[in-house]
């Protein structure tokens, strides 16, 4: 089986917001959410050389709708996003670095993959993404082709005191396995 990917971004969340928007006219509600973070860019090659890795800042946003759905309501339609629209298996782009190496993403899921990941990510005490990509037409753009959520969740117990925890938090971090979520195109 041939990858649809030929590089990985790998995002560790610094700050998460979710919003949903409810009207009295639609039945539906608007979900989008905005992810911050420090990324690390790899490729991979096909001639058995070294993978390559660029790190850079991003912001990513996430819509609870898909890019047709989101375009046919769009005031304001990027040129940019038309590649994620024409291809079924992209669920999302990652723009250019801007001067300051930042770069601005933004990923269209469906809204029953929106509502099962938002609610994991808010309860984290760690949160990460990984956005699996190939190259785009545009110069030194890339479109997302999958995206993995994990999260590490601590439960709180108001019985331990914070020496216990501290504790409790390094032993259990050394066994444990952040859960993950893969979304595909």
């Amino acid at each position: 089986m041939a990858l649809d990917w030929t590089g990985s971004i790998i995002v560790g969340v610094t700050e998460a917001n979710v919003s949903y928007i409810a009207t009295g006219t639609d039945p539906d509600v608007h979900g989008h959410a905005e992810i911050s973070g420090d990324a690390s860019f790899g490729r991979w090659h096909q001639s058995g050389s070294e993978p390559s890795r660029q790190e850079f800042g991003i912001s990513l946003t996430i819509n609870r709708r898909s890019a047709s759905q989101t375009k046919s309501e769009a005031t304001v339609w990027p040129k940019a996003f038309d590649e994620v629209t024409a291809n079924d298996d992209v669920i999302g782009i990652v723009l250019k670095a801007n001067e300051f190496e930042h770069r601005q993403g933004n990923l269209f899921l469906h809204p029953s993959q929106f509502d099962k990941i938002m609610p994991i990510m808010g309860l984290a005490t760690r949160a990460g993404v990984t956005l699996f990509v190939r190259e785009s037409t545009q110069p030194e753009c890339y479109l997302i082709v999958r995206a993995d959520f994990g999260t590490t969740l601590i439960a709180p117990n108001s019985k331990w005191k914070l020496g216990r925890v501290a504790s409790a938090m390094s032993d259990w971090r050394k066994r444990a396995t952040p859960g993950v979520l893969a979304l595909r195109g």
